[in-house]
């Protein structure tokens, strides 16, 4: 709650911007270990939207998907990058892409583009959710990952932009903390 509160981002509320989430621990009381359960603060796709609107060089930040048979072209050159996107058919073909532009208030923008195997890799990596159903057939998933893949695509871009926002040092230790030690941090999923 603490944590929240630091980084003055609702816990639980309908703005839906952090939650806590009980996870199972084995930890190491006395010469025995304990399963316990903790919660850990996780902020959202929403709670990293709600930051950087409070970043006063960001203008807006933009998330969407790539599909097979879109235009898309991203290109990084020493003279600048050069970033489009043309959604060219139906949104049930595959997806190969996730980016999020944090745009500039002073012109510009910085793309933050992610392929499907680096989207896949923070799945399998870091969602206990998804994890706990691989053992159940496709259909039987409820899963977020399995049932609105999209929606996860963008969050995980989003959180992937949230290193380049300018936050204050209260916030900085949060967003440390939501990272539990990993190299990656940690996401609702």
């Amino acid at each position: 709650v603490v944590q929240a509160a630091a980084a003055g981002l609702e816990l639980g509320s309908v703005a839906q911007q952090a939650w806590h989430i009980p996870y199972q621990r084995n930890t190491n009381v006395g010469s025995s270990w304990v399963k316990r359960t903790e919660p850990r603060l996780q902020i959202s796709d929403r709670g990293v939207r709600t930051l950087a609107t409070r970043d006063p060089r960001v203008r807006e930040l933009v998330a969407d998907v790539v599909r097979e048979g879109d235009h898309f072209l991203y290109r990084r050159t020493l003279d600048g990058d050069t970033f489009e996107h043309e959604v060219r058919g139906p949104s049930d073909r595959p997806l190969t892409h996730a980016y999020c532009l944090i745009r500039w208030k002073d012109g510009g923008a910085l793309p933050i583009v992610m392929d499907r195997a680096e989207v896949e890799y923070i799945r399998d990596t870091y969602s206990e959710g998804w994890k706990g159903e691989l053992d159940k057939p496709d259909d039987k998933r409820s899963n977020p990952w399995a049932r609105r893949p999209a929606r996860m695509w963008i969050k995980t871009v989003i959180h992937q932009a949230r290193r380049e926002l300018n936050v204050s040092p209260e916030v900085a230790a949060v967003l440390a903390s939501d990272a539990d030690g990993n190299a990656e941090p940690t996401y609702v999923y």
